[in-house]
């Protein structure tokens, strides 16, 4: 793990309250959708290939320099190929609630059945940004609240109180999952938990910045948890967490929101802090819960870019992970929290989940916004 300044906190915990992940995801997507191309494109030519204009009047043109198709030279730099953007109408309550509807759908196929009288919810978004905060930025706590209280409203038909939000940018699923244990801990009336993240990335995006803008996109995803063992599906049982704060100029300052409220990324060194700080919090959870790395049979990563996920996969060893499948596919763009949803849905979708024996354990990582790094281990069982 880079610590190459005082400011950095770690917090490792051994959880007392163990719940239940069921290895499923629902997802949603922003409507319109957009391959590389667009983006060497002028404001003219996108009307006349029929592109909306709410999407065409923010947008500007954007050259490479150095020769190559701009198709190409973001593909090779991350791997995407389109993402997904969501007009002014579509916002992160429609997100988050189409999210969770899908996964109930994948759940009601396998028999998993949600009494809404027990079942609380809590949420994820780095959208909703705070005009007021000081370096570094953060969520803006009364609207990310405001989100969860309609995508609640809406999903149980009526006033739910037991409502959670987190912060940590792209690393808000694995604060929700990291806090999970708490809420059970301190609310035994409940059996289920939905954790929802939905994002509207366009929102923050500066339009010139070459080395963000193809970068993000604008989608939702959803996963229940559990505080016992669902029936007819494999479960993931939580056993710890770490989290990692960095506000220093070489954390924080290496993504953040600027005074224009837009994104503000150092891309060459958020891949060098990336591909170190993801399997780094691996190997020191796992010595921090006394557990061999070498148990650790499969990681789920923040899906944030197809080069820093490759280099993860190539020096996993180094970190003590030789037994570890990555997931290093990215087929869509980086959609902050959601991407540990993508995650699992890739997961699923290659049947890696129906590899695992019992005991076998699989973790959770990923950094973001902040610089917030959070990771968080599961024993898989049947």
């Amino acid at each position: 793990m880079n610590d190459d300044s005082a400011s950095t906190k770690k917090t490792f915990r051994k959880v007392d309250q163990p719940y239940f992940l069921i290895p499923r995801a629902g997802e949603s997507r922003g409507e319109l959708r957009l391959e590389n191309e667009i983006f060497g494109k002028t404001r003219d030519e996108l009307r006349e290939l029929g592109v909306p204009e709410w999407f065409v009047k923010n947008h500007f043109r954007l050259d490479v320099r150095s020769g190559e198709n701009i198709a190409d030279w973001i593909k090779k730099r991350s791997g995407i190929i389109e993402r997904n953007f969501a007009p002014p109408e579509q916002n992160e309550v429609e997100l988050g609630v189409a999210a969770s509807r899908d996964l109930d759908e994948k759940l009601a196929e396998l028999g998993v059945e949600i009494d809404p009288q027990k079942s609380g919810l809590i949420f994820a978004s780095a959208t909703a940004v705070d005009r007021n905060a000081e370096y570094p930025a953060r969520t803006d706590f009364a609207k990310q609240r405001e989100n969860a209280r309609e995508i609640a409203r809406q999903l149980f038909r009526g006033e739910v109180e037991k409502i959670w939000t987190i912060e940590n940018g792209c690393a808000g699923t694995g604060g929700m999952l990291a806090v999970a244990n708490d809420i059970f801990r301190e609310n035994p009336e409940l059996e289920f938990l939905r954790a929802i993240s939905a994002e509207k990335l366009s929102n923050i995006l500066n339009r010139r910045d070459l080395g963000t803008t193809p970068l993000l996109g604008d989608a939702g995803g959803a996963l229940l948890l559990a505080r016992n063992r669902a029936k007819n599906t494999p479960n993931l049982e939580v056993l710890g967490d770490a989290h990692f704060h960095d506000k220093s100029k070489n954390g924080a300052g290496i993504l953040h929101i600027g005074e224009d409220r837009k994104l503000v990324m150092d891309g060459r060194n958020v891949f060098r802090r990336a591909t170190t700080d993801m399997p780094g919090m691996i190997a020191e959870l796992a010595e921090f819960l006394e557990i061999d790395p070498c148990r650790i049979k499969l990681i789920l990563p923040h899906l944030a870019n197809a080069r820093i996920l490759k280099q993860i996969d190539k020096s996993k060893k180094n970190f003590g992970l030789p037994n570890a499948k990555i997931i290093t596919e990215l087929r869509g763009e980086n959609t902050s929290s959601q991407t540990i949803m993508k995650a699992i849905e890739i997961a699923e979708e290659q049947k890696l989940f129906a590899e695992l024996e019992t005991g076998d354990l699989v973790a959770i990582t990923t950094v973001g916004l902040g610089w917030h790094g959070r990771c968080v281990l599961f024993r898989h069982s049947n």
